[in-house]
């Protein structure tokens, strides 16, 4: 173990991705190091305490010098001399070649835009530098480069005496493997061949353990996972982190955890073909139970059923090497986020893959972000291509959707009389996902009240000319939908007044912001209560504060769509401003 082991590629300071608890992904050695567990948080202290003895202001202590040999470590990140293009070089993916943007002679060296990154199918036959990246702290596309001061000796060949005959490889496992499952699959750590075959022989022993998990930010419609192999005693044999590609409206935490699972079952594949394994056990761990449930569900249905299902193309391919397999998998839930007494090994991988697939998103190249549009993979027979993506979930619905919305919003736009442009200003998302958390049988009720379709008196006098359509509480107005929500009935008045109280307290009670709640109360309570034409200013009309401009927007919006509209469920977008702002 070296200095330089840890070193930027400059050798003038300390490589920041070896101070954090995940392997460097840009970096790995050929040699063979024991296996051994996650280190505790005594450990990383003790480490960083190391650290900071060999540096003052943030530079080694003692610069290091020119290479004097060939390294052991594999640098992905190299610089070509003569041409100054940095190349990134992986196993589970293209060379990707970055063109100098801004030529500089400081330190660190020429300007690079990593979202302009090219695919190389060759490597440049010139001198070559190892370089580290250094990501540009204003703008996070660009980064420069710490580059060795002299060539260096890349060899990536094993050294003499760790390789059999034939031994199984990376490369060898992933050559054949298509772009869609490498995708999945992200970039994966150099490893011996001798850990590949350990992994063979525990699979065989029936004591190989795999974890993974999934990781879903439903802000910006993106997914990644990450999975691991260890051994019967907790030591990571191999882990990694990869995309899920697909349309951001269609990503869920559920595709994500499919996605761990498959990523699993390749590896097992591809080792056990390798191998030609023929008997064994493994045991695969995930936090999702209706993931596991669907992957090892014994009796799935047939024919044009399981295309209908939710993420059809990574659990038909799951399925599919499942049952390929010659030996016995078994799905096994985790429990997430454990925290409780009786922790058990099962707990520390699925932690350790939540950890993998969290720290994805700051570490994957940018040809490993995820895609609005997956790869095909060869078994397909059939893709729907939907938004300029495939269409992976919700297949039926969208196909209703593409076929009606048009004409649905014309009729909703006719019936309330708005601009059709005011149709956008409705928080349909919000709508979908409260119309969804509800049983079938309030699903029914609450679409003919968005919609005006309740059996008032106005619906069985349209029907029945003779039914004069009367209001049963009032006895004395027309009773259109308006009119239910208005009567002014003692009774019907008093009950509104205790409803009206119980929904502030709800809102008070999940937490909305003061003014909000103030704000949405007195509109309701305007249309509700009262028989008033004119409705109330907002609270905070006339402030100057943003919060209460923004929050006088959107009440002034609501009022021009109808508080009657807020409570057929059809709320303003700028509610939704309001509450991301506080």
């Amino acid at each position: 173990f070296f200095i330089s082991d840890i070193a930027t590629a400059d050798g003038l300071e300390i490589d920041d991705a070896y101070r954090g608890k995940t392997p460097n992904p840009d970096r790995e050695s050929q040699w063979k190091w024991p296996r051994q567990g996650q280190p505790g948080a005594e450990a990383w202290r003790v480490w960083n305490r190391a650290l900071q003895h060999l540096e003052i202001q943030g530079k080694l202590r003692v610069p290091q010098g020119a290479w004097t040999t060939t390294t052991h470590q594999r640098w992905r990140w190299r610089i070509a001399l003569q041409s100054e293009d940095v190349y990134y070089i992986t196993e589970a993916g293209p060379t990707m070649v970055y063109h100098p943007i801004l030529r500089t002679r400081q330190r660190r060296g020429n300007y690079y835009d990593s979202t302009t990154a090219e695919e190389s199918l060759h490597i440049p036959n010139e001198p070559m530098a190892a370089v580290t990246p250094m990501m540009n702290q204003m703008d996070g596309s660009l980064f420069q480069i710490l580059r060795s001061t002299d060539p260096m000796q890349l060899e990536d060949n094993l050294p003499p005496g760790n390789a059999e005959e034939n031994p199984v490889t990376i490369e060898s496992l992933l050559e054949k493997v298509p772009l869609f499952l490498r995708r999945l699959i992200g970039p994966t750590l150099q490893l011996v061949p001798e850990t590949i075959g350990a992994m063979a022989a525990y699979i065989q022993d029936g004591t190989l353990l795999a974890c993974s998990d999934g990781s879903h930010d439903p802000e910006i419609g993106k997914g990644c996972h990450g999975w691991l192999f260890s051994d019967s005693e907790g030591h990571i044999l191999w882990s990694g982190a990869g995309p899920i590609d697909g349309h951001p409206d269609l990503i869920t935490s559920y595709r994500t955890e499919l996605g761990g699972i498959l990523t699993l079952l390749v590896i097992l594949k591809l080792i056990i073909d390798s191998y030609e394994i023929r008997s064994g056990s493994v045991t695969i761990y995930c936090d999702n139970q209706g993931a596991l449930d669907n992957v090892f569900n014994k009796y799935p249905k047939r024919g044009i059923f399981p295309m209908l299902q939710r993420d059809y193309d990574f659990l038909g391919i799951a399925r599919s090497m499942l049952a390929e397999l010659p030996i016995r998998v078994t799905g096994r839930w985790v429990k997430g986020h454990f925290t409780g007494n009786d922790r058990e090994l099962k707990h520390d991988l699925n932690a350790w893959a939540d950890t993998l697939a969290g720290n994805f998103w700051s570490e994957a190249q940018p040809y490993l972000q995820p895609r609005r549009m997956p790869e095909n993979h060869p078994t397909y027979e059939a893709v729907v291509y939907y938004d300029q993506s495939a269409l992976t979930a919700n297949i039926k619905t969208t196909l209703y959707e593409y076929k009606y919305a048009k004409a649905l919003q014309a009729t909703i736009v006719k019936n309330t009389k708005w601009e059709p442009a005011w149709f956008q200003r409705i928080s349909w998302p919000a709508y979908k996902t409260a119309f969804r958390s509800l049983t079938i049988f309030k699903q029914i009720g609450i679409a003919k009240l968005s919609h005006g379709l309740w059996n008032t008196g106005a619906q069985k006098h349209l029907y029945n000319p003779t039914d004069e359509g009367t209001c049963p509480c009032c006895q004395t107005e027309f009773e259109t939908l308006s009119h239910v929500f208005r009567c002014q009935d003692a009774g019907i008045l008093t009950a509104k007044q205790s409803w009206h109280a119980e929904l502030q307290e709800s809102l008070s009670k999940i937490g909305t912001p003061a003014v909000l709640l103030d704000s949405l109360s007195r509109g309701i309570g305007w249309w509700i209560l009262t028989e008033e034409l004119n409705p109330p200013r907002a609270m905070t009309y006339g402030s100057v504060v943003p919060i209460d401009i923004i929050t006088t927007s959107a009440y002034s919006e609501q009022m021009q769509l109808g508080w009657d509209q807020l409570l057929r469920g059809r709320m303003s977008n700028r509610w939704g401003i309001k509450l991301m702002l506080t």
